[in-house]
């Protein structure tokens, strides 16, 4: 009888002590998960820095990106002046002749005034490179002229006899050009030629005709 209750008494024992076992794995378990729940807030902390110093470079990256852009886009704008400029309608001297060049594209005349000499032959050289309806002619009746513009490159020859502001257009009066010519002026002086320029009437503005290519 002794022996059987020493029997029970061992296995009750072993009993408690495997439910001890559990109960302190158990707590050691609790320990470890309450230990990872201390670590996640540590993880986001760390997580939402990164996210910010991330977002900080690339908006500093697209900040510089802008102005160089800015730099770039402004650095080939083109600058416009309100007058032909004086490398434009300055005439170059060949022996006896001032010879003055023009080119004509579907805008018009390019240029469109011109600084003169009086009693100076004139060699105009013109460029027929864009062709249309209206730009196909030149009239300039105080000078006497009147031809047709030919695809390529062809001289026009006349002299201006007096001072003043001599205007010339095409057949249909639609685009204008303007010659500017002094008695006392050199002609191969740029400063002399924008100064002209600067003192004489504007030439006037340019119509469309609706005329299509030839």
């Amino acid at each position: 009888m002794t022996k059987h209750r020493k029997n029970r008494k061992n296995r009750m024992e072993a009993t408690s002590g495997e439910f001890q076992g559990q109960t302190m794995g158990g707590r050691r378990f609790g320990r470890d998960a309450g230990e990872s729940k201390n670590a996640n807030p540590s993880s986001t902390a760390m997580y939402k820095a990164k996210m910010i110093l991330s977002a900080l470079a690339l908006v500093a990256i697209l900040a510089m990106g802008y102005g160089l852009a800015t730099q770039t886009s402004s650095s080939i704008i083109p600058t416009v002046s309100a007058v032909s400029s004086p490398s434009d309608s300055t005439a170059k001297i060949e022996g006896e002749y001032q010879v003055i060049h023009m080119n004509v594209t579907a805008y018009g005349w390019q240029p469109d005034r011109f600084v003169l000499k009086a009693g100076v032959p004139v060699k105009w050289v013109i460029d027929g490179q864009q062709l249309t309806g209206c730009n196909s002619g030149i009239k300039a009746p105080s000078l006497g002229l009147s031809f047709n513009i030919k695809k390529g490159e062809q001289t026009i020859e006349f002299t201006p006899t007096q001072a003043g502001t001599v205007p010339w257009s095409c057949y249909m009066g639609m685009i204008h050009g303007t010659f500017i010519v002094k008695d006392n002026i050199d002609t191969t002086n740029p400063e002399q030629v924008q100064k002209a320029l600067a003192e004489a009437p504007a030439t006037p503005k340019s119509g469309g005709c609706g005329c299509g290519m030839m």
